[in-house]
């Protein structure tokens, strides 16, 4: 990547009402905030790439990307179209709200709340296009909690922030599962250690994670190291 080129960054929700809500799809969300265009209120020239302002899409809009938006939450646009209308209802306009301009056209605003993150659009190209809502949530949840360093994160710990139950042995292998498929697409470093517990009879499993920075993801992606180039 060159030097001077600006990397473009996309505010999602970390809230953890959303995060926790099973009814909240992050994918389609993820989709809606990738089309989306922003509302930038500074001087072009001063703008840094960071796309932390206020978001909006015309429903024009998504019918003019009908292939691709179809591909990407893999149903009928009309039905995403009803997705996106129920998440604004979900949310009560927080996230998502309809408005009706008064030349009739209908308009998506897309709100990043007061707790957010700011995910590459590169990355969130790659989330959309390999990822349902529960990796992208998980992605989501890891790159608040490691926003500043690495840690150790059991199952259990993300099952409760995504809205998946810690008593179900198939959603925390669901955990395990997803987190391996993020770690091939690069995006996250996991590694998995078995120690002696205190009374030194059992022993326990811990992971930890890393967010894998973006100029390193991206090299990553970029090489012949990647299995998912095309």
């Amino acid at each position: 990547m060159n030097n001077q080129e600006k990397i473009n960054k996309f505010p999602i929700v970390s809230k953890q009402e959303y995060m926790q809500d099973k009814k909240v799809n992050f994918l389609n969300y993820c989709i809606l905030v990738y089309f989306s265009n922003f509302q930038d209120n500074n001087d072009i020239e001063n703008f840094d790439g960071t796309y932390d302002m206020h978001r909006y899409i015309y429903e024009d809009k998504i019918l003019k990307n009908k292939d691709a938006i179809e591909q990407y939450s893999k149903t009928k646009v009309k039905t995403f179209i009803k997705n996106v209308k129920k998440l604004a209802d979900i949310s009560n306009g927080e996230i998502v709200s309809v408005k009706e301009t008064n030349d009739g056209k209908i308009v998506y605003e897309i709100n990043k709340t007061n707790k957010y993150i700011l995910i590459e659009e590169k990355i969130l190209r790659i989330l959309i296009n390999f990822c349902n809502t529960n990796a992208i949530k998980i992605y989501v949840f890891l790159k608040w909690k490691c926003r500043e360093r690495g840690y150790i994160i059991s199952k259990k710990e993300i099952c409760r922030n995504i809205g998946l139950s810690e008593n179900s042995k198939k959603q925390l292998q669901e955990i395990t599962d997803i987190t391996k498929g993020l770690q091939k697409l690069g995006l996250i470093y996991r590694k998995t250690t078995t120690g002696k517990s205190v009374d030194g009879e059992t022993y326990n499993r811990s992971t930890y994670y890393e967010i894998i920075p973006f100029d390193k993801w991206e090299k990553y992606w970029e090489s012949n190291d990647n299995p998912n180039k095309n």
